[in-house]
């Protein structure tokens, strides 16, 4: 065994016994029929759920252990966040697919969620390019 794989062993002592990130969230959504969830590879680090317009994307994190998360609709990213506990995080997607919440009351509710509308805005820096269509313009 490689230190990398003793490394996701100790980290990740639970997704090792449930088979990695896609089969755990596979048997924790299986009850609801109208939420697909798929990914790709061995299913150890990535799974992606859906239902309908709405989706979402599990990450494992490398090194320190952590559960990066991404909440969709319609092929936007609306909010982000992690978590230490693979089954938080299962929860909040599960309650993002199957509600008409929005990403702002996500983050009301669960400190660890960040709406994309509520980050800051990065402002252009003078002397900085702009690229509009194939030009750019010096701002």
């Amino acid at each position: 065994m490689n230190a990398e794989e003793k490394e996701y062993r100790r980290l990740y002592p639970d997704l090792v016994e449930n088979g990695g990130i896609l089969n755990w969230a596979r048997n924790l959504l299986s009850q609801i029929p109208t939420i697909e969830v798929n990914g790709f590879g061995s299913g150890t680090n990535y799974a992606h759920v859906q239902s309908g317009a709405r989706s979402g994307q599990i990450y494992r994190g490398a090194d320190e252990r952590r559960f990066d998360f991404d909440l969709w609709e319609e092929g936007k990213v609306l909010a982000h966040g992690e978590h230490t506990e693979f089954e938080v995080v299962v929860q909040v997607i599960k309650t993002w697919v199957t509600s008409a919440k929005s990403a702002g009351d996500f983050e009301r509710e669960a400190g660890f969620v960040k709406a994309r509308i509520n980050h800051p805005r990065t402002s252009l820096k003078p002397g900085a390019y702009l690229v509009s269509g194939r030009t750019l313009k010096k701002i």
